[in-house]
């Protein structure tokens, strides 16, 4: 009883059979979960046939009888909780980013047809077999869950609950939630980002039990991760729904840039902070220059010239006399990619000829600085829409980055100033104690 799939054939080819059983004729007590058996079946294969895409599994057709309904299906080679907990190495031609990548274009694809899936988890979204001609594809399947929002509205209104416990976000399991959008997919995606990236982990621990009471709680645990990839989860995986990003802001973060782009973005922000010194006293004034120096030590440590070789600190102080500043570091940067031809041999050798090599370095001597630095662009570009950042930002979603970079630096000043306020007192009381 229920649903079942088998290996099957249609039309020459290998294909999965989605079988589900809709007779009405059994028991009463089971009539109502056969009818909704029913129902999801007849809605998955709705979605089907309007989702064409690679990132998507493919349909084929359905039949049915008086007992059942059979969906032929695109045959996968399994699912992203099999590969990733048994550790299967399909690195070579399906690295993690690319999964990352196929699971955001099969997302969008849903929600610009208006659908919400409302059960994105590892078992869920599948592998397909590879072939000399085609590599394998990271594809979302299981629509029966899924629903279509009305044409014109954001949201669609929720009678009951639906998901999966320690994978659905927060207010799917809240009973006083009427409505629902699709921030509850981007909270799913960033789950699965997070057990992707590490080798099988949740960010929300391992204990099943106590998974959904901490996503209730908000407290998460995203060790493992770089430093880039954290902060896109973390904007995934936000309690307050509005305070998600879209799909496309998910698709448009640096994880997925050429290291050619990000170094163009590290270049222009130099020059955004680089202007004539006339303008200079406006441009320490910027939230995003306060921003960056607030968070120096997070991304150089007191100086940031001691974490290069030695035959690059020499060769920076022959061109310029650079200060201790992330500006200066910013500067340095653009300038060694700028003037190439000019470094010598030995750091020609350090930073490498590619833009791959030349990024890798200065990732690996400071893993924050291209986060904390988007961090800050974003709060300049929220006020600025400045058309420089405009191939690096969209206004439909840096408002809500930035709004969550303030909300985290207001945390953690309020946090510094309490603990100042306690460490005021216990010395007071010690003082007061002594006489």
């Amino acid at each position: 009883m229920g649903t079942s799939v088998f290996r099957g054939s249609f039309d020459g080819r290998d294909v999965a059979v989605k079988v589900t059983q809709c007779n009405q004729y059994n028991l009463l007590k089971f009539q109502r979960l056969l009818v909704d058996s029913y129902q999801l079946a007849e809605r998955e294969i709705d979605l089907l046939r309007q989702a064409d895409h690679p990132n998507l599994l493919r349909y084929f057709c359905s039949e049915k009888d008086r007992q059942f309904i059979f969906i032929a299906l695109e045959l996968c080679q399994g699912d992203l909780d099999f590969y990733v907990q048994h550790q299967i190495d399909f690195e070579h031609d399906l690295p993690r980013d690319a999964i990352l990548s196929h699971c955001c274009a099969g997302v969008e694809q849903l929600h610009s047809l208006g659908v919400i899936h409302r059960d994105i988890k590892p078992s869920n979204i599948l592998i397909t077999y590879g072939s000399r001609n085609r590599c394998r594809r990271a594809v979302i399947a299981d629509f029966g869950l899924s629903r279509q929002v009305n044409p014109g509205r954001h949201s669609i209104s929720v009678t009951d609950l639906h998901g999966t416990e320690g994978w659905a976000a927060p207010e799917v399991f809240q009973c006083d939630v009427s409505k629902i959008t699709y921030s509850v997919d981007i909270f799913s995606l960033g789950c699965v980002f997070y057990f992707v990236l590490s080798d099988g982990k949740h960010p929300y621990g391992h204990e099943f039990f106590m998974r959904q009471a901490r996503i209730r709680q908000g407290k998460h645990d995203l060790g493992g991760v770089s430093p880039l990839h954290e902060h896109l989860i973390l904007n995934m995986i936000q309690p307050e729904p509005e305070h998600r990003l879209p799909m496309k802001g998910v698709q448009e973060h640096p994880i997925f840039w050429n290291s050619d782009k990000k170094i163009r973005f590290l270049a222009l922000t130099s020059d955004r902070l680089s202007q004539n010194p006339q303008e200079q006293n406006q441009i320490d004034d910027l939230e995003m220059s306060r921003y960056l120096e607030m968070n120096s030590e997070r991304i150089g440590g007191e100086d940031w010239r001691l974490r290069l070789e030695s035959e690059l600190q020499e060769d920076l102080r022959k061109f310029r006399n650079y200060k201790d500043g992330i500006k200066d570091l910013l500067r340095a940067l653009r300038n060694k990619r700028h003037h190439f031809r000019d470094l010598t041999i030995e750091a020609r050798n350090i930073l490498g000829d590619t833009p791959d090599s030349f990024f890798q370095y200065w990732s690996r001597a400071f893993p924050n600085l291209l986060r904390i630095t988007y961090e800050a662009v974003s709060l300049d570009f929220d006020k600025t829409n400045d058309p420089f950042f405009s191939i690096f930002f969209d206004k439909s979603y840096c408002s809500i980055l930035a709004a969550n970079v303030r909300r985290v630096s207001e945390e953690v000043s309020r946090y510094f100033n309490n603990s100042s306020v306690i460490q005021k007192s216990r010395e007071e009381r010690k003082r007061n104690s002594c006489t």
